[in-house]
């Protein structure tokens, strides 16, 4: 091969090779660009309530336990009450009543946390917009059903009665009627 056609292929290759070098940083770039977009994405929807400020009165965190499906009904009519609703499902609840100090005669198989307060059973949407006006000092609310049934309440779908009961800072129940919120 002469020296001239050593040359063109010599720059041949230099020229393929600088061409993939040139795709190289082409596609790191977009890889780079993507990360970011992803990253972005990834804290704006593990931030929403706080950057676009969903009002605390309107947050309701359900947690439950494996098996109990009740609580899955119990969301959807807060939902559509107008309330964002979180569900969580844990082993055992201890660690979130223990915080929440849920006395022990009320422990079925969800429990929720609404401004501080916490919720035993299902209690109603207008039992928490109650709760949101009056903020009573108390532990929390709990239905009828919820102080009777206990853990038996992963059974029962609905609270019929309707009852609530605000549960006093020395574990003690008492009435807490509706009225016409």
């Amino acid at each position: 091969m002469s020296s001239t056609g050593r040359q063109s292929l010599r720059a041949r290759r230099l020229a393929a090779e600088a061409a993939e070098r040139e795709d190289l940083r082409r596609r790191l770039r977009i890889a780079v660009v993507v990360s970011v977009l992803v990253a972005v994405i990834g804290g704006v929807l593990g931030n929403w309530d706080h950057l676009f400020g969903i009002p605390p009165e309107r947050v309701v965190n359900i947690y439950r336990v494996h098996g109990c499906q009740c609580a899955f009904a119990w969301k959807r009519a807060l939902e559509a009450a107008g309330y964002t609703v979180r569900l969580r499902e844990y082993e055992t609840l201890e660690f979130v009543r223990q915080s929440a100090r849920v006395p022990a005669h009320l422990h079925g198989c969800h429990v929720a946390r609404y401004l501080g307060y916490f919720l035993e059973g299902h209690v109603p949407a207008s039992a928490l917009r109650r709760l949101a006006t009056e903020r009573p000092v108390a532990l929390g609310l709990a239905t009828q059903a919820a102080t009777t049934m206990g853990e038996e309440h992963k059974q029962k779908v609905v609270d019929s009665d309707g009852q609530v009961r605000l549960v006093e800072p020395d574990g003690q129940l008492r009435e807490w009627p509706q009225g016409t919120q």
